[in-house]
């Protein structure tokens, strides 16, 4: 087990994180509904506890969901049925295994809204990258997300002002 799925198997609220950023989550919903054909197939890539998905079903769209962590797949069949709506298949998966997993070319869109946070190595995200593409059809949407270098640093800084050095002698 690597120590990514390791971490999302613990007690890790990714579910929340999202209703914590809600400027993200909003803002993100914008972006799938401007250039996500409707009644698209999608495949949500590192899909998580499922709040994309959900969204995208809720939509009419026909989604597949694919984690790399058990418990979060486990959540997001939870929460799929809390919310009353139909993911066509969730999958435990590797963002850089793909192949083993699905056909090539059969969404209409591909989400990839978390493993390039964790992916270190840039042959990994271009892998990871890759492999989204080939499950594109031909002139299929690609949305994926990534993280700054610097957010934990911000991050950090925001939760412990009191320890930002003010004077650059001390």
């Amino acid at each position: 087990m690597s120590s990514i799925e390791e971490y999302y198997n613990c007690e890790y609220d990714e579910w929340g994180r999202l209703e914590r950023h809600r400027i993200e989550y909003e803002i993100t919903k914008r972006v799938l509904k401007e250039y996500i054909k409707d009644g698209s197939e999608v495949l949500d890539v590192g899909g998580g506890p499922g709040r994309y998905s959900i969204y995208l079903a809720q939509n009419g769209h026909r989604v597949t969901l694919v984690d790399l962590s058990e418990k979060l797949v486990e959540q997001a069949e939870r929460n799929a049925t809390e919310a009353g709506v139909v993911i066509q298949r969730f999958i435990k998966g590797n963002s850089l295994e793909l192949e083993t997993l699905l056909p090539d070319k059969i969404f209409d869109a591909v989400l990839c809204m978390g493993p390039l946070y964790h992916l270190l190595e840039e042959d990994e995200r271009k892998e990871a990258i890759n492999q989204c593409l080939k499950r594109l059809k031909p002139g299929g949407v690609f949305v994926a997300s990534f993280i700054s270098a610097y957010a934990p640093i911000i991050e950090c800084m925001a939760a412990y002002p009191q320890d930002i050095r003010k004077n650059k002698d001390r």
